[in-house]
């Protein structure tokens, strides 16, 4: 008996040896995490650039950063966190914009025309004409160069303002509380822009990426869907969608979604983007789907 127990206890201490190695946390330091802010600038040094931090210079280079215009920085081991960091920083630029236009529109005294209101009242648009949403998007870019329609307000990040647009000027209503509030109001139960004096009264979901999708996806005449940057799924993606519809981005490494962009032409080999703010805060027209990488594609179709 003295015998077995000895050899059983050797068992357990052999099966212990040779388990331990596999399941047990290796005693290796956590990596620092990393500062892109710091990875950024000092690549930007590597190539003559002094930018700092909040500077015209470096605000254009981050807001370059998800559209690759950088190469070499795409090579980084780090670059989907650089591409995230570029997404929060842009967010953050549009924030403080979306403050000093609020506290304008507060200041201007001027009143809003009772007939520019649109109650929230219809649950579809009163004529959607995707034409019309195609006609507007090539009449308001200039591919290069920017052309505006001062009818609205101008934004930084102008892309999803560009796509409320469009997509109003084929029909879809706006819709606002019976009341509108002065200035900029956070909100995805609402979709306006509305000029009043030098200034506008716009709620979010007309501007913001993620608030435009929010209000849209949770609207019963949209339908929403989703695809990864494979071929496999840009195949369908192309087949599903059709000009007049709205596609966003998002980075396959991760973060929320960051571009808006209004699918203006489809042929028998691909499908076709307009879009305001892209490389270089520039308009773009007619960017095929096969030169988009890096994201998940979220598409928004109105109606059938």
């Amino acid at each position: 008996m003295k015998r077995f127990f000895t050899s059983f206890t050797l068992s357990l201490v052999l099966v212990a040896t040779l388990v331990t190695p596999i399941f047990a946390t290796p005693s290796v330091k956590n990596p620092e995490k990393i500062n892109p802010e710091k990875i950024i600038i000092e690549h930007l040094k590597q190539q003559g650039k002094n930018y700092s931090v909040g500077s015209e210079d470096y605000n254009m280079y981050i807001h370059n950063i998800p559209w690759n215009v950088d190469t070499s920085l795409s090579k980084h081991p780090e670059y989907d966190e650089l591409v995230i960091y570029a997404i929060n920083y842009g967010k953050e630029n549009m924030n403080k914009q979306i403050i000093q236009k609020d506290a304008k529109a507060k200041q201007d005294k001027t009143e809003l025309s009772v007939q520019n209101v649109v109650a929230p009242m219809a649950s579809t648009a009163l004529s959607y004409n995707r034409q019309q949403v195609v006609n507007y998007a090539y009449n308001w870019t200039t591919n290069g160069g920017t052309k505006r329609n001062t009818n609205f307000d101008i934004y930084q990040n102008d892309c999803t303002n560009f796509g409320s647009q469009a997509w109003n000027g084929g029909g879809n209503v706006m819709r606002s509380q019976s009341s509108v509030p002065g200035g900029i109001t956070q909100t995805t139960s609402y979709w306006y822009s509305f000029k009043r004096g030098t200034s506008f009264d716009v709620s979010t979901s007309w501007i913001r990426v993620v608030d435009f999708y929010g209000y849209w996806s949770g609207y019963r005449g949209v339908i929403t869907s989703s695809y990864a940057d494979t071929a496999f799924d840009k195949s369908i993606l192309r087949n599903n969608a059709e000009p007049g519809d709205i596609v966003q981005l998002s980075p396959t490494g991760g973060g929320d979604k960051y571009h808006t962009m209004v699918v203006t032409k489809k042929d028998a080999n691909d499908i076709y983007f307009t879009y305001h703010s892209g490389p270089n805060n520039l308009d773009v027209v007619d960017k095929p789907l096969a030169q988009i990488t890096g994201n998940k594609f979220f598409l928004l179709v109105f109606g059938s």
